[in-house]
């Protein structure tokens, strides 16, 4: 993984984001930059959100690490 970027673009190493899965549904994720509704976690890179079309949770991903834990994870939008 790289350094957390303060412009907020991805941070999690294309190479490591292939091999990433959902915890819950095991369908792949993809990042999703923070929206103007996240701006109050100063910590928040970003989101890996699942690509599985029943599950579509996601998952935050704070300071280059991401928290790919099913009782944290956020809705879908």
């Amino acid at each position: 993984m790289s350094e957390a970027n303060p412009s907020k673009g991805p941070v999690i190493d294309p190479e490591f984001l292939k091999i990433l899965a959902c915890p819950k549904c095991r369908a792949a994720v993809a990042w999703e930059s923070p929206s103007s509704d996240d701006a109050r976690d100063d910590k928040l890179d970003g989101w890996l959100v699942c690509q599985g079309a029943d599950c579509r949770l996601r998952y935050p991903v704070r300071e280059g690490i991401p928290e790919m834990l099913i009782d944290e994870a956020a809705p879908p939008r």
